[in-house]
């Protein structure tokens, strides 16, 4: 509930809250929530490269990265959809951006040294949803492969 809240009070803000994480940050960390329970496991080493994603990508300490994984995880639990992500994301980054994000997602799905075939499917699926070309999709998931794999 408290991503959706932050959410919320970032497009309609009243006074503005610095506790809040970046509602992009967030949206990102529930598409990568998504993509780590795709495959219907809850893989240790794809939690731990979203969780070093999170801290990379906020340069948060550990324990607030726990916070903000917790907070995607209930995101995505309580979500009907990817729109409410994605759309945020469109709103808020640039085309290249939404690459990166992308790359992040390729990133997560190959934590564990296996990309399912849900994972992909639903990494294409965000990406479109993104506005990602398909030439930015492959050549994302090349490089998450050779960041992860060493491939």
């Amino acid at each position: 509930m408290a991503f959706l809240d932050s959410l919320k009070r970032w497009l309609n803000p009243e006074v503005p809250d610095a506790t809040q994480p970046d509602p992009v940050l967030a949206a990102s960390a529930a598409l990568m929530a998504e993509i780590m329970r795709a495959d219907g496991t809850y893989d240790p080493q794809e939690r731990a490269a979203l969780l070093s994603l999170l801290m990379a990508q906020s340069g948060c300490s550990a324990e607030v990265g726990q916070t903000l994984l917790a907070e995607a995880e209930a995101a995505v639990e309580e979500a009907h959809d990817l729109f409410q992500f994605t759309s945020l994301i469109n709103t808020h980054c640039d085309a290249e951006a939404r690459v990166a994000i992308v790359e992040q997602l390729w990133k997560v799905a190959f934590a564990d040294g296996n990309l399912d075939q849900h994972e992909q499917h639903l990494i294409k699926r965000i990406a479109d949803l993104l506005y990602v070309r398909h030439s930015d999709v492959i050549t994302s998931k090349q490089r998450a492969r050779a960041a992860v794999l060493g491939t």
